[in-house]
């Protein structure tokens, strides 16, 4: 079953402890977070799963200081070549471009709403 997609990315929430996004993507892709940082390789938790990354990785903490590759795989449950792997994918560079501009490197922080 497709997750309904009858939410909006936002690039402007900052801020937010791992927790609660972690929280946000498992609710928005109608998963669990244990499925989410669970060994499992069914493709909607890898699609969520990926979307997770994305924001630990391209959002500020609290603090206002970004998650270390090392600290996204611990957050994860993966090692942080896994974490790399996942950041080229997704922006075919390095951190470095997702951070800059998360919404240019990854196309889903387009508005996606159903109607």
């Amino acid at each position: 079953m497709t997750p309904r997609r009858d939410y909006i990315f936002v690039a402007a929430a900052r801020g937010r402890e791992p927790a609660e996004i972690l929280e946000e993507v498992a609710a928005r892709h109608g998963v669990t977070v244990r499925q989410l940082t669970g060994q499992q390789r069914q493709k909607s938790i890898v699609m969520a799963r990926r979307d997770a990354i994305r924001c630990l990785a391209s959002e500020p903490t609290p603090a206002g200081r970004y998650r270390s590759l090392p600290q996204i795989g611990r957050l994860m449950n993966r090692d942080h070549t896994t974490i790399v792997h996942h950041v080229k994918s997704l922006t075919g560079g390095g951190i470095g471009a997702l951070r800059r501009d998360p919404g240019d490197s990854w196309g889903a922080l387009i508005t996606e709403v159903a109607a």
